[in-house]
């Protein structure tokens, strides 16, 4: 009878472990995810409305699959410059779901290049 209580408390205790380490992954695998070049803004019950993400000459910011926006951007050794819509040319050419957002989306943004691209960006309105 005591061997068997000693089994079950080493199965116990292991499978304490093993959703210990599962857990750690899956915490790794996330921080990664939004450090890795996006951030994200949390909306309603902790779900995540929008990220930025910076690719190869291309910054997107997102809200869903179907609405992004894309910023371009030229770098060398010493700069890296970022080109925005000034205000009036947003309002024309941008969707209709992110007119009258320019300041938010623009800031979002910025926060995510300043954080993640070496050197500061310079940012251009055009």
């Amino acid at each position: 009878m005591e061997t068997r209580l000693s089994t079950d408390t080493k199965a116990v205790k292991y499978l304490a472990c093993v959703g210990l380490v599962l857990g750690l992954i899956l915490v790794l695998i996330y921080s990664k995810g939004t450090s890795s070049g996006s951030s994200r803004i949390f909306g309603v019950n902790g779900v995540s409305t929008s990220k930025v993400e910076i690719g190869h000459r291309r910054i997107r910011y997102s809200e869903a699959s179907d609405r992004y926006i894309d910023f371009g951007y030229d770098y060398n050794e010493r700069e890296i410059v970022v080109y925005i819509p000034a205000a009036d040319r947003w309002e024309r050419e941008k969707p209709e779901w992110a007119r009258g957002r320019r300041t938010e989306i623009v800031g979002e943004v910025k926060t995510t290049c300043n954080a993640k691209m070496k050197p500061k960006p310079i940012y251009e309105e055009y």
